[in-house]
């Protein structure tokens, strides 16, 4: 499992920080929701032209993203040929929406529909990039990256349902401190019900916020529980320890040459172990 994970690291398909890729996951995810959004609601033109600036910034991430990926990688034009299905998500939604709103002022109708099923294959390519790094991730998180990650997803569930509800005139979600009170109650499943979504695709940000949430706390719990019996076991074994030292000290003078080297091997063994604990400290 070691090998292969360093494998991949070397190949440049995946990073080697965890938080680095649950923010470019979640980006690619949120790049899906304004692609989305884009597509199936008619916003006013300034909410508009902020999903772009939006979409812009978290294209230029991808882009990144991929770019160090293929040169990680060692052969970035064989990254690019395993990878191509990736390219379509780094095209920025608003140069398609630029491109389908000239191309119907001139009245051209297929290359508008080539367009539109543009904008349809950029929202699959998006879906596959984040599933390629979400898949990538899991399983690599210890307690300080949860702890991050359910941080990154309680904001990008915020910016998420923020650009589904906020357009919507019977939405109560209509600015960011809203839409993060609403992730945080969503996330912990308190359920406050004050802030409800009433869009289906901002609802159904809300099952994942749920889910997420749920596997996050676990996983906190778990790994908490894990340490514990860790320490604990420790702790015993080093009672163990003392009490056999103890034990051989009592029965001194009846120990035999073999024992005697075995009780000075446990001691010095302690020592060594006390002496890189000050080292540590000290450090």
């Amino acid at each position: 499992m070691a090998q292969r994970l360093v494998q991949r690291i070397a190949n440049g398909e995946i990073m080697e920080h965890p938080l680095v890729e649950v923010i470019v996951t979640y980006a690619s995810l949120l790049s899906v929701v304004i692609a989305v959004v884009d597509i199936t609601y008619p916003l006013p033109e300034d909410a508009r032209l902020r999903l772009y600036l939006v979409d812009l910034v978290i294209v230029s991430i991808l882009i990144i993203d991929y770019v160090y990926r293929a040169r990680k990688s060692g052969d970035w034009r064989g990254y690019i040929r395993r990878t191509f299905y990736e390219l379509p998500a780094l095209i920025p939604v608003g140069l398609l929406a630029l491109l389908e709103s000239f191309l119907a002022g001139l009245g051209v109708l297929r290359l508008l529909r080539l367009v539109r099923v543009l904008r349809l294959i950029l929202i699959v390519s998006r879906g596959s990039r984040f599933l390629s790094i979400a898949e990538s991730t899991a399983g690599r998180l210890k307690f300080m990256y949860v702890v991050g990650f359910a941080a990154i997803t309680l904001v990008f569930g915020a910016l998420a349902i923020y650009f589904v509800e906020s357009p919507v005139p019977e939405s109560q979600i209509k600015d960011l401190s809203t839409a993060l009170w609403w992730a945080i109650v969503t996330a912990t499943t308190v359920g406050y019900g004050d802030v409800v979504p009433v869009t289906p695709l901002g609802r159904a940000i809300g099952v994942l916020l749920m889910i997420v949430g749920i596997a996050s706390l676990s996983m906190m719990v778990g790994i908490v529980a894990t340490s514990l019996a860790k320490a604990l076991e420790a702790a015993g074994a080093e009672d163990e320890r003392i009490e056999e030292i103890c034990s051989m000290v009592r029965r001194l003078g009846e120990l035999d040459r073999s024992e005697l080297e075995y009780l000075k091997g446990v001691i010095e063994a302690a020592w060594r172990a006390e002496q890189a604990k000050k080292g540590s400290s000290g450090s």
